[in-house]
């Protein structure tokens, strides 16, 4: 189970919207649970590769181009791979990435089209790295 600190990622329009510049801001929090194969018997350097799922929160949405921008929270499939690798006593590093394909749906209005309704598809697709230092008891 992986949880980090929320990161914030600019929405930018395509089509029609493609030369509006941001569309608004998206700070959200990604948790991801994911299941690892480790290759080779654990002595030693081990990659690892997995895969799982993602539910994304939306934490705050902050208007640019478009009004009261609400980003619906979503499921997503996640890729993990990774390396671990033991340095003595017990002690590891390990270095991990996992891939996420996120859709998901936003809706605002258009202050500069008269407050018509906005409706957007939106894709989120983070690849999110770590690092950790371990210690098997």
């Amino acid at each position: 189970m992986l949880a980090g600190i929320p990161p914030q990622t600019t929405l930018s329009g395509s089509g029609a919207l493609a030369g509006t510049g941001a569309l608004g801001k998206v700070t959200y929090a990604p948790a991801v649970a994911t299941v690892v194969y480790r290759f080779g018997n654990g002595a030693g350097v081990t990659p690892y590769l997995g895969g799982g799922v993602n539910y994304t929160i939306v934490l705050r949405s902050r208007d640019a181009f478009i009004s009261s921008l609400e980003v619906d929270n979503a499921w997503s499939p996640a890729l993990h791979v990774g390396i671990e690798v033991p340095l003595s006593d017990g002690w590891s590093v390990s270095l991990d990435a996992r891939q996420l394909w996120l859709k998901t749906h936003a809706r605002g209005s258009l202050p500069a089209m008269g407050g018509a309704a906005a409706r957007a598809n939106v894709q989120l697709n983070p690849l999110v790295l770590f690092a950790a230092l371990g210690k098997r008891f």
